[in-house]
């Protein structure tokens, strides 16, 4: 689990800090690999070779919206709203989200440590070789969110 604090600003401009917490499992990570076309590994080479920004932001908003829940108390982390909802589709369209991606794309190594920060100690080492791999090849120029800033 990752938590993340982000200060935004929400719809009346009123600022917030907030935590907000990332976690998937190993079944979550296999669903979420099965989903990517050839694989986890494949797309990530894809995204390299292509240097395609759409595609790396595409990957980062599934990881988002998968892993994106809220803490109760010290041992209970929920997905889902009473109802059956994803909190993490939610969070996709919040201020907060729009900053933690511009955040995550702004420098080489956000990226590589958020995604491996929401996985279990045991998928931790062979996802972040691959990251490793592939991720420092990609961000060469983002653009895929206006304003933008690449710094290295």
């Amino acid at each position: 689990m990752i938590r993340k604090t982000l200060t935004y600003k929400d719809y009346e401009g009123v600022e917030h800090t907030k935590d907000f917490y990332f976690s998937m499992n190993q079944t979550e990570f296999a669903l979420l690999n099965n989903r990517l076309p050839g694989g986890f590994d494949a797309y990530l080479k894809r995204i390299q070779e292509d240097h395609n920004e759409e595609k790396l932001l595409e990957l980062l908003t599934m990881f988002i919206a998968d892993g994106y829940g809220i803490r109760l108390g010290d041992d209970d982390f929920v997905k889902e709203d009473e109802v059956g909802r994803k909190l993490g589709k939610r969070f996709l369209s919040t201020e907060a989200c729009d900053n933690l991606l511009t955040e995550l794309l702004e420098k080489e190594n956000n990226i590589g440590a958020f995604l491996i920060g929401m996985l279990p100690s045991s998928l931790q080492g062979p996802v972040k070789d691959k990251l490793d791999d592939n991720l420092r090849k990609s961000q060469t120029n983002i653009s895929a969110l206006p304003g933008a800033n690449p710094a290295n």
